[in-house]
């Protein structure tokens, strides 16, 4: 016989085509748009975007640097896949330490809340068993600063690292990295 033929009408903006259209008549086509588009990204456990109201979920908030080690040693924080690996070095742990002690702004993280599957995480060379956690935090932007926050202020990461070995010399009021096993005298 002839083939089946479909009586739906064929999208405005194909989801094959590699390239999104260059402008939209109206605020609502480009709503309309965005949703199509999304409905092909989800991730097991998520559910299908079905309103405008996914696409304005974006607000802000505050942690504290003891919220933020809290939340990644619990696994709401973690890395996605696509972010480049931890490169700073001991110098740049102690610079963020130097810049809270001082009061300097160390930037804001960009956090996406999304479904995060059990199993083992990295946070640059820290490796954490975590269980699923339905709206888990995806670090976008920060993931240096989170990741040394965590390696030099958890007791559970002690040793592990020596980037993360940070000493506060109060004769000097400077941030350290003493030689490895070394507790300088005059430290905290």
């Amino acid at each position: 016989g002839s083939p089946v033929q479909s009586t739906a009408p064929a999208p405005a903006f194909p989801l094959t085509s590699g390239q999104p259209p260059r402008y939209f008549h109206t605020p609502a086509a480009a709503r309309r748009y965005a949703l199509r588009r999304a409905r092909h990204f989800t991730e097991p456990g998520e559910s299908h975007v079905t309103s405008g109201t996914a696409l304005n979920k974006s607000g802000a908030g505050s942690y504290s640097i003891a919220e933020v080690v809290k939340l990644a040693e619990a696994g709401y924080l973690r890395v996605p896949l696509f972010q480049r690996s931890f490169v700073w070095n001991s110098d740049d742990v102690r610079a963020l330490f130097d810049s809270l002690y001082r009061g300097f702004p160390i930037g804001t993280l960009l956090l996406w809340q999304r479904y995060g599957p059990a199993g083992t995480i990295s946070l640059g060379p820290l490796q954490l068993e975590v269980p699923e956690i339905t709206h888990a935090l995806w670090v976008v932007d920060g993931q240096q600063r989170v990741t040394s926050l965590l390696g030099a202020l958890s007791p559970r990461f002690e040793g592990v690292d020596a980037r993360f070995e940070v000493y506060f010399d109060l004769a000097s009021e400077k941030f350290i990295n003493p030689r490895r096993g070394i507790v300088p005298p005059r430290a905290m």
